[in-house]
């Protein structure tokens, strides 16, 4: 029988922050690491000289999450109601303050160039989902963003008013397109973590609950937004929830020490597009005089489009069963 393996050792410790971290994430083909402070303190670490290249204080209070948009943007979600998004390329780094706010925390640091501000619900301490627009909510599957780039986001946050719902808002345009209501059938409590995504063409919504319940919502250009998963694979509420690579599952972190994998790709159902019965009688077609031979034989195929019944868009089941919990 094979010993436990001892537990990880840390390659470098970065002692740059004041006060408690409280997000990290890898950005700039993962040469930078971004962390974010209880006091929204925002410092940007070179990987390989292990020093702060950027400082400044994007937020009067925590911060909640930070992103990537790009290779020129970031978005900070701060405690003070805000989601900020702020544009400052690897070279826009020699312009901006190296000092950390552990040695300097009072002086007011230059900050990169302010972009876009959106007024956000922070009550919950759930920090916001992001994904690159591909289809605008609401709109036909034919109907897609237009650049290729990524020059259009979609930002998903809990709804301020309904805190188990959650606001879909999208930049450039700063404008909220739409709210995915919660389960009114189920007391989930406040909205804990989300995450927006495509899955097979289609906008995705997962929510993690304060009940320690999660679900999956699909937007469905038949019957609109659907659920497609429900679980409760956690007694206390649910801490983070991330996607795996292939987008097959996800993985749902809780305060009870209860990691679950969750189906998420196969929860897809295939669409069924209705068809439109016709009212009143079938219109006479006028015949053609001296007919090519392609339509006589058109003119002599009946028409079975008007007998058959029209097909009405079926709701996926909704899945119950997480594919895996474990307790830590």
């Amino acid at each position: 029988m094979s010993l436990p393996q001892p537990p990880p050792e840390a390659t470098y410790i970065f002692r740059g922050h004041a006060a408690q971290i409280h997000s990290t994430r890898f950005i700039r083909g993962n040469t930078r690491l971004v962390t974010g402070d209880a006091e929204g303190w925002i410092v940007l670490w070179g990987l390989a000289s292990r020093r702060p290249t950027t400082v400044w204080r994007a937020h009067e209070a925590a911060i909640l999450g930070v992103a990537e948009w790009g290779s020129d943007r970031l978005i900070t979600h701060g405690k003070d109601n805000k989601l900020v998004v702020w544009k400052f390329s690897e070279e826009d780094e020699a312009s901006l303050s190296t000092t950390p706010p552990v040695e300097d925390p009072t002086t007011p640091r230059k900050q990169p160039w302010l972009l876009y501000v959106l007024d956000v619900n922070t009550l919950n301490f759930c920090s916001f989902g992001h994904c690159i627009a591909e289809q605008l909510p609401g709109h036909a599957s034919s109907e897609v963003v237009s650049s290729s780039s990524n020059d259009e986001l979609l930002i998903a946050v809990p709804n301020t008013l309904s805190s188990e719902a959650v606001d879909i808002f999208h930049l450039p345009s700063q404008k909220r397109l739409i709210t995915v209501p919660g389960d009114k059938s189920t007391n989930t409590g406040m909205v804990m973590a989300v995450s927006i995504l495509y899955v097979s063409s289609r906008l995705t919504l997962i929510v993690g609950y304060e009940s320690g319940h999660t679900m999956v919502v699909q937007e469905n250009p038949i019957i609109g937004w659907c659920r497609l998963y429900l679980s409760q694979p956690h007694s206390q509420p649910i801490l983070s929830l991330g996607v795996t690579l292939n987008m097959a599952s996800y993985i749902t972190s809780g305060a009870d020490g209860i990691i679950a994998k969750h189906p998420l790709s196969s929860l897809s159902p295939p669409l069924t597009q209705p068809v439109q019965p016709q009212s009143g009688p079938t219109p006479q077609k006028t015949p053609v005089k001296n007919p090519s031979l392609l339509s006589g034989m058109f003119a002599q195929t009946p028409s079975t489009a008007s007998t058959q019944p029209p097909k009405s868009p079926v709701k996926p089941e909704v899945v119950t069963k997480p594919l895996k919990v474990v307790q830590t």
